[in-house]
């Protein structure tokens, strides 16, 4: 950290072409104080471990660039900055220009002008933060300053979009919407957005969950997330939409993104029995095991063939077996003069609302 004190008004102090770089605890490449400075073609880098530090500090205790406070007429002209924090911040600061710097900050803001600091000018600096650009991204809370025709200037600074648009019938999902800010084809999440709220809109028809509540995702860093949620198979038809509406904060007005098309797949229901070793004549249990995404399967039957021949009780009659949230299962002898030998076992699901289903798996008698 430099820091400069010139109280001889008709001195000019310089400090250019100079490299740069800071860690720590509010950290600071340069920290000026005093009377007709200059900061010129500087190239800095700043990692610091927090914003601020003790409130006592005549510094600001600023995890900064460049530090200018207390003073008169300084120019900070072509440098180069990078920093964790701010690039630069000022207070009771009268007269300072900034101007053709390049700063990208991991802050909310390249340029913060606290409320002490007057007659500032900032123009024409290329100015990023992983939230803001350009004139955006400099705080100014002072008195008769100048911040304009800092670059880049997006074509459309902030916009909302509907991450998730591929969902599966009768599954639960995660749904995403996101910030951005930049242009349609260079896009980055605003994660300096960390207040408001998110809600989704199929067909124009709000989310709500099973109680019939409308479903509220908070935004963090720029994303709101719904977690769980249960795709319908009404999403199925050709033309479903989502969109997400953004309820506005302190830092960014409400917004609505655009609809979007989904794609949706429909989940295929399955039938799936187990293998069996065994021997002829002993009492085994059958069982067979439904899914069809998400849904709970209360209706239908399950018969079991060896080889081809259906498997009957001891009156000669068949056996089916009802389906119970999505299982079934029940003990059957098999015949005390079975062959050892490995048998086909297949399993067939009968229901008015599913078509036939059918798994083989291998019944082995040994001897």
């Amino acid at each position: 950290m430099i820091i400069l004190f010139d109280f001889i008004t008709h001195l000019v102090i310089l400090l250019e072409n100079n490299t740069f770089n800071a860690t720590g605890d509010t950290a600071m490449a340069i920290g000026v104080i005093g009377l007709n400075i200059q900061i010129n073609n500087n190239n800095l880098t700043v990692n610091g471990t927090s914003i601020s530090g003790s409130t006592v500090d005549y510094l600001g205790a600023r995890t900064t660039g460049v530090y200018i406070g207390r003073g008169y007429n300084v120019t900070v002209t072509n440098n180069n900055i990078n920093s964790t924090y701010t690039g630069i911040y000022t207070q009771e600061q009268n007269t300072l220009n900034v101007t053709t710097n390049n700063i990208t900050t991991n802050y909310n803001y390249t340029i913060l002008i606290d409320k002490t600091t007057q007659n500032t000018t900032v123009e024409n600096n290329y100015l990023v933060t992983p939230g803001r650009l350009g004139d955006e991204s400099v705080s100014d809370s002072g008195k008769n300053n100048t911040v304009q025709n800092n670059q880049p200037v997006p074509d459309k600074q902030y916009f909302l979009k509907v991450d998730t648009t591929e969902f599966t019938a009768g599954t639960t999902t995660t749904i995403t919407a996101s910030i951005y800010y930049g242009t349609e084809n260079t896009q980055t999440v605003a994660t300096n957005i960390t207040k408001g709220k998110i809600t989704f809109k199929v067909n124009g028809k709000t989310l709500k969950n099973t109680n019939g509540k409308v479903i509220y995702a908070k935004i963090v860093n720029g994303t709101a997330t719904i977690e769980d949620f249960e795709v319908p198979e009404s999403w199925a038809k050709e033309g479903t939409t989502i969109q997400a509406v953004y309820s506005g904060s302190s830092d960014l007005e409400k917004m609505t993104s655009e609809k979007t098309e989904i794609t949706i797949t429909t989940t295929e229901p399955t039938i799936t029995t187990e293998d069996i070793t065994t021997s002829a004549g002993e009492t085994i249990t059958l069982t067979a095991t439904l899914t069809d995404g998400n849904n709970v399967i209360n209706n239908g039957k399950v018969v079991f063939k060896i080889n081809g021949k259906t498997v009957k009780d001891s009156n000669g009659k068949v056996i089916y077996a009802k389906v119970s949230n999505n299982q079934v299962n029940f003990t059957y002898t098999l015949p005390s003069d079975m062959k050892a030998k490995q048998y086909n076992l297949t399993a067939t699901f009968i229901s008015s609302d599913y078509d036939r289903l059918e798994d083989t798996k291998t019944l082995t008698v040994t001897a």
